[in-house]
Parts: C-alpha cells; structure tokens; sequence
C-alpha cells in the first residue's frame, strides 16, 4: 500500500519532526500497519464471540474500570472518548460482556451489503448497539437518555461542520459531537485506550472524566473540550506511537489559507 505507508511517512513527519531514526520510524508504521490487518482478521477468525473468545485477545485494567462505573452513577449515560488506536473494535465487543449498561458505537453503513451484515454482527454479538451516523445525534441522545454508553472516536478529518484543534502542533478538522452533547446533556467523557501488547492482546485502560471550566459560551466551551480531549489522545499516541492508526490522512482538511498537507 505504497500511497497508505507515503501518508504514513507525512504524519510521522508531523507529529515526530525530531525522530531521524529511519528505522524506527519503519517500525512504527509496520507494527500500525499490523494492528489494523490483525483487527480485520478477527472479524474473519473469530466464529464464535463469546466472552471466553474475546477475553483470550483482550483484558482490562481492573484498576481503571472505576472511572466508567463511577460515570454511570451520573444516571446521565457516558460518552467515551476512543481513537483509531490498537483495537478499538475488540475493546468495545469486550465491553459488552463486562455487566455494564449497553454501549453503542457511531459507524457508516458499508457499501458491500455482505460486508456490512458480517461487520453488524459481529459488533452486536457482546450485546452492543450501532447507531448510523445518518441519525447520529438523535441516536446518541436516545441513548444517554436511558444511562447507556456511546462511544465516539474524535481523530479522523471531519469536513463539515468542523473544529479546527492543535493536534501535534497543527490544527486538525476534529467533529464537535462529542463536546457538544457533553455540554449540552452533562453526560461526562471517559476516555478508553486499547493498549496492544507484545503477545498479540490488548488491555483496556479507562481513564478518568475529562471536564474543562466552563466560560459561559458555548462554542468557546465546546473549541476548549475538543481541544483537551485530542490532547488526551494526542499523549497516548506519543506514549505507543505504535498503536495508532497512522495511514489517515489526519491533517486533510486545512484552514482558510493553509496549503495542503498531502499529495493527491
């Protein structure tokens, strides 16, 4: 996938202009490149799901599972903030068999209709539930309404109705659903990372409820929370380089201005 791994190299560039070591700049973007191929294999490997199955590839941090169980003590549902970072698809399908309230994950219906029905069931298998970006606020509202869990990941380009945030020094379209509904139901953030580990699993860490001080306006609100909340992701991201989804082209979308970041 020479174009993917050239976007790779640009992103890389970005986020670690200090990093001058070619090798290791190949490892990260091969061990990025892998966790993506794997998380596609299990789709296809996996032809049971069951917490037995899913638990061999994935634990929790039984000592971060308080921050989201003490969310919910809110009664105002819980919006967990996720990126394209380790396996964010085995996470939540892991989440479902860990007697919480159900949780939903925002997606797009897939052109290939077969795909999209394998791709359903096998999110739903743990109990879980998909919302459509086609209805996105009003499913996610419906959701928190009854103390559900939506999860939402904030790093891919967002061409409309944008926030332009500081994401590794450079401002990155970033959707403003997930601040927004924050701020206006009080439903608290959570954050999850799937961690990959060097025996091929994952570890689910919870994090505690981002907040920021309010200023009493509400579009400054929503620009600080977004702001704060990609700053989270963008810690974890230097923390393991490796388990980020780097082959996005992130930066896509620039500012009134700006000059294009990629190649066409």
């Amino acid at each position: 996938m020479p174009r993917r791994r050239a976007i790779a190299e640009t992103n890389i560039g970005i986020a670690f202009p200090e990093m001058k070591d070619e090798d290791r700049k190949k490892q990260i973007i091969l061990r990025s490149f892998g966790n993506l191929a794997l998380g596609i294999l299990h789709m296809i490997w996996i032809k049971e799901v069951t917490r037995e199955s899913i638990g061999s590839l994935v634990e929790v941090d039984q000592g971060s599972e308080g921050h989201i169980r003490k969310a919910f003590e809110k009664g105002k549902g819980v919006l967990v903030l996720m990126g394209h970072f380790g396996n964010w698809e085995l996470m939540g399908l892991f989440y479902g068999f860990n007697d919480l309230p159900p949780t939903h994950c925002i997606a797009r219906k897939l052109d290939n209709p077969y795909l999209e029905k394998r791709l359903r069931q096998f999110r739903m298998a743990s109990g879980n539930g998909i919302i459509y970006k086609t209805d996105a606020a009003k499913g996610i509202l419906r959701a928190l309404k009854k103390n559900e869990c939506v999860g939402i990941l904030i790093d891919q380009n967002f061409a409309r109705n944008e926030i332009f945030v500081d994401f590794f020094g450079k401002k990155a379209a970033t959707t403003r659903l997930l601040a927004s509904i924050s701020l206006s139901t009080g439903a608290p953030i959570i954050p999850a990372t799937s961690y990959p580990l060097e025996n091929g699993r994952f570890r689910t860490v919870y994090s505690p409820e981002i907040t920021i001080k309010s200023t009493g306006n509400k579009k400054e609100d929503a620009q600080l929370l977004t702001q704060k909340c990609t700053h989270f992701l963008q810690g974890i991201i230097q923390k393991c380089p490796e388990g980020w989804m780097w082959g996005h082209r992130r930066w896509k979308k620039r500012p009134h201005g700006e000059p294009p970041v990629y190649k066409k």
